[in-house]
């Protein structure tokens, strides 16, 4: 166990430096840096020359890059133009509230998609299962945008009885929450519901019912054991889509997080912040992949992995 964690923190590594590369090489195929940081009507060429000479930008990609790399290896990624404080700092201070929303979405989304999943399967071809499966879709299929807006319009709009912006107050949370989990919800769901029906109808259930085992310890003992590991794996890969929603869901209720900042930051062309926001996203996602690998061996006995 030990050597596949440190082979997988390796594989980590190489991805995240992959990851930079790739946001490094977008960010100059954009343009030149220095006209992006410079304002309208100030452009002129010996401001230009000044600025890439300040920046670094007058050097070659490659050493550009080597350079970027050393100081993010110290956790520096330079000062951010738009709020002049350090843009490693600044994007940790977002990241609270980024967790927060997509810790309480993901909750919300496995307590409500994983006993309607069990229950979908349990009375299956029947109107319940087609009614929750048919609820699933609509929760696959409506933007994130479009749904933030919706709530926003009902109920602060035209009830008042929620906050549409901000986070101080636990009330402010339940529509971003709401929103962002709509769409891992109906995905969990729907892998909950087609594990829960294949294993449904395996020989070792047979054989626990025909030695008189209840159906619920049937049910929560033997089935949905065997279903956690489908279960677990769709909760790993909605991670990744919580992390991207919160960028939309974020934008639409005002949500200081690290989405919200990534927008506000790609508008305002702050490089330092871009490129620490990418990196600290994608390192989130890698150590929630990880984590769910180690899972997938203390669920499953049956799990090993080599050297």
């Amino acid at each position: 166990m030990v050597t596949y964690i440190l082979r997988r923190l390796g594989y980590g590594v190489i991805t995240l430096l992959l990851i930079a590369l790739v946001t490094f090489l977008l960010i100059f195929s954009a343009g030149d840096p220095a006209l992006m940081l410079l304002p309208p009507g100030e452009n002129s060429p010996q401001m230009i020359a000044q600025v890439r000479e300040t920046f670094g930008f007058d050097q070659p990609l490659y050493v550009q890059f080597g350079k970027f790399l050393l100081a993010a290896l110290h956790g520096d990624f330079g000062y951010s133009i738009r709020y002049g404080t350090p843009a490693f700092a600044l994007v940790l201070s977002r990241l609270p509230a980024t967790i927060e929303l997509a810790a309480g979405a993901l909750i919300v989304a496995c307590l409500v998609a994983i006993p309607l999943g069990m229950l979908a399967a349990r009375r299956r071809d029947t109107a319940i299962d087609r009614t929750l499966t048919a609820v699933s879709g609509v929760g696959l299929a409506v933007p994130t945008f479009w749904l933030g807006s919706m709530l926003i319009f009902f109920f602060s709009v035209k009830l008042q009885i929620l906050p549409s912006s901000g986070f101080q107050t636990w009330s402010a949370a339940i529509m971003p929450i709401l929103t962002l989990a709509a769409l891992p919800a109906a995905v969990i769901f729907r892998y909950t519901r087609s594990s829960m029906i294949d294993n449904g109808g395996k020989d070792y259930l047979l054989m626990a019912r025909a030695k008189g085992i209840s159906s619920r310890r049937v049910l929560w003992i033997h089935l949905f054991k065997n279903c956690l590991i489908t279960i677990i794996t769709a909760i790993a890969l909605q991670f990744g889509v919580l992390i991207g929603g919160a960028v939309v869901t974020e934008s639409v209720f005002a949500w200081p997080g690290i989405g919200q900042l990534a927008v506000n930051s790609v508008i305002a062309r702050d490089i330092p912040v871009v490129m620490a926001t990418v990196l600290v996203g994608s390192t989130l996602y890698l150590v929630m992949n990880l984590v769910v690998d180690v899972l997938y061996a203390l669920v499953d006995p049956a799990v090993r992995y080599g050297n």
